[in-house]
């Protein structure tokens, strides 16, 4: 038996709707359990709809709604203490803290092992890209919580080590384990009457460049803006910037650059954007760019890849691992001259026409796969047990 604890996955959008790389992780890894038959409990402080499972069960543990945020958050913690300490008991072999919730406490037994999946550690890399709260907590509670671990997955090579240089941790004690992408629906559409009724519904009827992802500062968006601002200068092209995602937190420096810079019929900000039409936006995009500081895998990259869309990315934490360390691709994050040159390589020296490339992104895409992590995450349960 195996317990499966989910308890950052906060609400029912955010496991079910949002592009959020902690809840797509959760939600494909045990999509692909259930698949493989595996005999697991799902644990979670809310009320999330996964009815689909046919061998997990799910057990929900919902916080009540009338409360207000505050109590809301006493309940959780001591929501989080109770199951961790009590309702795991029981389970014989693995425990898996899915979303590095930072216990700080020794949760299993001497005849249990207790796992933790590490996706970033910006909290202690990049403190000052999140809120204080959040920073401090992670800080003070994830070291002790992976030391008493018995198992850590790190998501990439990069995050494996910063575990071992900022924390000190044994190299030994991590396992990498990639994530991956949903090839049925991450893919190249060639249908071009699809592509066009797209564009119509969502009104991106001139060529763009394309961002996905929240807007704040780890995301380096004023880099991009700054970028794209010399690209439109030196080049007279119709390109757009479509910046697809949510208004996080530290974001007014966006408004007041795209003011600065007369740029505000040139980037089009879409806000959360359906995840049933991310795949239309990566294919119909001449080039998705992802600008970040700092990242612990990089999913819309490696979705992007997937549909066959020409990227360019930062040469910082895994994003290189993504695209091979091909320096083709990859750009300094405090470098705008330096990404415009490489946007007006790909557009106006038609790069983006360059089937090979396509091919290339597609091919190196399909190594990462949902059930390549669930059966490598699965063999690494075996060799803690064995």
């Amino acid at each position: 038996m195996i317990g499966l604890d989910v308890s950052l996955i906060v609400d029912d959008q955010n496991i079910i709707g949002k592009h959020d790389g902690m809840s797509i992780y959760v939600l494909n890894l045990l999509q692909q359990f259930d698949l493989l038959k595996v005999n697991g409990t799902v644990h979670h402080p809310f009320s999330f709809q996964l009815n689909k499972f046919h061998h997990l069960t799910l057990k929900k543990h919902p916080i009540p709604n009338n409360m207000n945020k505050h109590a809301q958050k006493v309940f959780f913690y001591s929501y989080v203490y109770y199951h961790e300490r009590v309702l795991f008991r029981h389970y014989q072999k693995i425990i898996h803290n899915l979303t590095n919730f930072p216990f700080p406490f020794k949760i299993s037994s001497n005849r249990q092992k207790y796992v933790v999946t590490v996706h970033d550690l910006t909290t202690f890399t990049h403190h000052y890209f999140h809120p204080l709260g959040r920073s401090l907590g992670y800080r003070l509670g994830l070291k002790r919580c992976l030391q008493k671990a018995d198992g850590i997955i790190a998501v990439s090579d990069s995050t494996k080590n910063d575990l071992v240089k900022i924390l000190g941790l044994p190299k030994e004690k991590i396992k990498v384990i990639y994530l991956g992408v949903n090839h049925q629906q991450f893919r190249p559409i060639t249908d071009e009457c699809v592509l066009q009724d797209f564009r119509k519904q969502f009104g991106l009827n001139s060529p763009y460049i394309l961002f996905v992802g929240t807007i704040e500062p780890r995301k380096n968006v004023m880099t991009l803006l700054k970028a794209f601002n010399l690209f439109k200068k030196s080049n007279d092209t119709p390109h757009k910037l479509v910046i697809a995602g949510q208004w996080g937190w530290k974001v007014k420096g966006v408004d007041r650059m795209i003011e600065r810079f007369n740029l505000k019929n040139a980037v089009k900000f879409t806000g959360y954007f359906p995840q049933r039409y991310l795949h239309l936006l990566y294919n119909c995009a001449d080039v998705f760019v992802y600008p970040s500081w700092h990242e612990g895998f990089g999913l819309p990259v490696l979705e992007a890849m997937a549909c066959g869309t020409p990227v360019l990315v930062t040469n910082r934490s895994s994003l290189p691992e993504l695209v091979a360390h091909d320096e083709s691709l990859m750009f300094s994050p405090s470098n705008a001259l330096q990404l415009s040159k490489k946007l007006e390589d790909f557009i106006t020296n038609c790069h983006v026409e360059d089937k090979s490339l396509r091919k290339w992104l597609i091919k190196r895409a399909r190594f990462f796969t949902w059930e390549k992590t669930a059966l490598e995450t699965l063999s690494y349960y075996d060799s803690l047990i064995s």
